[in-house]
């Protein structure tokens, strides 16, 4: 079952289907990869799935599931999409169905196939960048930090926030050079973290944040 997969869909049914099926859809090529997702995200045997297509803290995943079934899920922090498919020789059938938390929408579903193709590494186009928050001084992580990626002078991409031991992750992410700023008043990176982001070789760093007295004042004297 691990492989690269092309999937056809069937016609979409259900409400409020239009422009949210362009933003929600799956990745017409998608590989199931065999490494498992790191805790507290693979408690469920949940294996990473490539390319992860929402900018979120929930990574594309898949597991098996009884009687030769495999559920493959992208999340956007909302909802998401999920793949329900059953293994018939190297094609997996099933149904697609795009999740939802508002109230009195009816999820858009399809049927679905995904069919063995050969794995070219263009579903490789992007890559995860993880890590740790910690504190300078202590060296105790730190959780509720707010960590983003820039690109030279431009405004804050991919932002996500660490979890309470510190940990980290941006899905997800164009190859490229970014730098790494972390904050969460009185706390604030001691520099910009450079981060070469190469497809499909997560970048693994650590983030030092320090006390910061300005921030705190501003903190004090804000209404």
């Amino acid at each position: 079952m691990i492989g690269c997969y092309q999937v056809a869909f069937g016609n979409w049914s259900g409400t409020n289907t239009v422009g949210r099926l362009a933003t929600y859809a799956p990745p017409p090529v998608f590989r199931l990869d065999s490494i498992f997702q790191p805790e507290p995200l693979g408690r469920d045997s949940s294996r990473r799935v490539i390319p992860h297509i929402f900018a979120s803290a929930f990574p594309a995943s898949w597991r098996l599931r009884p009687h030769d079934s495999v559920q493959v899920f992208w999340s956007h922090g909302l909802g998401g999409v999920s793949l329900r498919l059953v293994e018939r020789g190297d094609t997996l059938r099933g149904k697609a169905v795009v999740g939802t938390d508002l109230p009195n929408i009816d999820p858009p579903t399809a049927s679905v196939a995904a069919y063995r193709v050969r794995c070219t590494g263009a579903e490789d186009s992007s890559a995860s960048v993880r890590g740790t928050v910690v504190e300078l001084r202590s060296g105790r992580p730190l959780g509720g930090v707010f960590v983003d990626l820039t690109q030279a002078r431009e405004e804050p991409l991919y932002p996500t926030v660490s979890f309470d031991d510190g940990q980290f992750w941006i899905f997800r992410v164009p190859a490229g050079r970014y730098y790494l700023h972390a904050q969460r008043c009185p706390y604030i990176s001691s520099n910009s973290r450079v981060v070469n982001v190469e497809p499909g070789h997560p970048a693994e760093v650590r983030v030092y944040v320090r006390y910061d007295k300005q921030c705190q004042r501003a903190r004090r004297i804000a209404p």
